[in-house]
């Protein structure tokens, strides 16, 4: 995203912004520093008005990038999810109805834990390495 808006392309890029993942929100200026057209925020749980957004900047010649600023609820109209987002937040098969998950045993380790390994064991090799993570568990 760093380089998108010099790119000379048009390209909509959607900001889900839940509040889950980042704490505080970004706005206008941070996103046209960046060189995108920034429109929002805008409430993702109005489709029609969403759709009618999306249409317009579709449908608008030559914008270049474009970052649509969309507010929503983690697990909005999932009563499971709505109590407690933080376990539907990349979920594995589950019961519908409850929203219990039904985790299988895999064979080897998750792809985040090999990561955080492998990062682990370059940095006590290395103290001046220096990481930066996209906040997701291990």
């Amino acid at each position: 995203m760093n380089n998108a808006g010099f790119l000379d392309i048009n390209l909509i890029i959607i900001l889900n912004d839940n509040e889950h993942v980042s704490p505080h929100r970004s706005g206008a200026c941070f996103f046209e520093e960046l060189g995108l057209f920034y429109i929002g925020p805008i409430d993702g749980h109005q489709m029609e008005d969403l759709v009618h957004i999306l249409k317009n900047v579709k449908g608008m010649p030559s914008l270049g990038p474009v970052l649509i600023h969309v507010i929503t609820e983690k697990g909005k109209g999932y009563a499971p999810a709505e109590a407690a987002p933080d376990k539907m937040h990349g979920v594995v098969k589950f019961d519908h109805k409850s929203g219990k998950q039904k985790k299988t045993k895999a064979p080897t380790h998750a792809y985040t834990r090999y990561f955080a390994d492998s990062l682990i064991a370059e940095v006590e090799a290395d103290d001046t390495i220096i990481a930066i993570h996209a906040a997701m568990g291990v």
